[in-house]
């Protein structure tokens, strides 16, 4: 699967970010000469001179008048198609002034880093299955395996002189080299959306990434100082599953005997929904359930025993932080003693195997938290849609 916007974001740093290049060679920041000799406008198209440094590389139009068309959705910026959830270039000046990611006050080289953008951003699928052929006709299909999720990036990374960019390439593999503490989570926009779009429900996020093959260096660019270069790189997660961002369903303190449910509709096919519970304070005592629900039913259900997933908080000391995130398979609590986080099976009371708490496409279902114990605890239901 293709992406059409070039934005990534890796750790909570943003990685690339293709308006805030386009902006800043727009304003010439690589050098008078480097940037395009049109106006920015709103429109689905615009008309103008290609005066891009990068001439004999990237366009073979140099010194032509173009009409660049884009689709619905995108604003033209420098000749190119950017997506305005990003923000266009009015919104960014310079590296420093934007304190953009890669800038530190106390290394003035890092501001002559202008950023990257992607060439490619791709997602190949994470279903594979295989078939045996049979001894006389046809064959057998095998079980459908769900694989790791790979993204494939090819990116270029601009600097107005060789010293910037030398200092944007380390910073680049920096960040993607992440830390020891494991993968990373990477959030990035699939495809640009329309004004009556909320953005929030179109970005994905791919769980807990690492870098697996990369970058590899291609030099691609060079016009006085300024400087291009391309970076190819993979990103792997162990999950298959693109993931929404978080949507709060239910937050309440739960005094003893006190209860709360959030109902949960997938009656369109769009993916699932998995249900990510936080608990704080004294949560011994306190029971996780879900029911599916009939079209007609309400929620809560009150006097059933038909639960697909139920399990009771035991052990834990006042001040603990549990989560059970369905959508990661993660159960984690964060110890108020030694502020470790350790697994949280140990403090959960359930039969079989663990009841993850995930609602199918086209379904309804009812997730109740039960206060039993002796102290109050605050709870908090999200709900997060999870897609191949």
């Amino acid at each position: 699967m293709p992406l059409e916007v070039g934005y990534l974001c890796l750790a909570g740093v943003e990685l690339i970010h293709d308006a805030r290049v386009f902006a800043y060679l727009y304003r010439g920041l690589a050098g008078s000469a480097i940037s395009a000799s049109i106006g920015v406008q709103t429109t689905g198209s615009v008309t103008g001179i290609v005066e891009s440094p990068y001439s004999d590389v990237y366009s073979p139009n140099y010194g032509e008048e173009l009409t660049i068309n884009c689709g619905d959705g995108f604003a033209p910026v420098c000749l190119q198609c950017a997506c305005p959830t990003l923000t266009l270039e009015e919104d960014f000046t310079d590296p420093e002034t934007d304190d953009a990611p890669w800038f530190q006050a106390s290394s003035p080289t890092s501001a002559e880093f202008l950023g990257a953008t992607a060439l490619v951003m791709e997602l190949p699928p994470a279903t594979a299955r295989s078939q045996q052929p049979r001894v006389r006709f046809g064959g057998t299909p095998s079980p459908q395996r769900l694989l790791p999720r790979i993204m494939q990036v090819t990116a270029r990374l601009f600097a107005a002189t060789p010293a910037g960019m030398e200092w944007g390439k380390r910073w680049f593999n920096d960040v993607l080299a992440g830390t020891c503490d494991g993968g990373a989570d990477a959030v990035f926009l699939p495809y640009c959306p329309t004004s009556e779009q909320d953005p929030d429900t179109v970005y994905r996020v791919l769980a807990e990434t690492i870098l697996v093959d990369g970058p590899t260096w291609v030099e691609i660019g060079a016009f006085g100082e300024f400087r291009a270069l391309e970076a190819r790189f993979q990103l792997a997660s162990s999950a298959p599953w693109l993931l929404g961002l978080p949507y709060q369903c239910e937050h309440a303190n739960l005094a003893p005997g006190g209860s709360t449910s959030c109902l949960i509709e997938t009656d369109d096919w769009g993916g699932g929904q998995a249900v990510s519970v936080q608990l704080e304070g004294d949560m011994n005592g306190v029971t996780v359930s879900a029911v599916p629900l009939a079209a007609d039913q309400p929620c809560p259900v009150v006097g059933t025993s038909m639960h697909c997933s139920e399990f009771t908080v035991q052990g834990t000391q006042n001040g603990d932080v549990l989560i059970v995130d369905s959508s990661r398979r993660s159960a984690l609590l964060t110890d108020t003693t030694s502020k470790n986080d350790v697994s949280a099976v140990p403090y959960l009371d359930f039969v079989g195997s663990f009841p993850w708490i995930d609602a199918p496409p086209c379904t309804r279902l009812c997730v109740t938290v039960t206060n039993n114990g002796s102290g109050a605890a605050e709870v908090t239901i999200d709900t997060v849609l999870r897609e191949l």
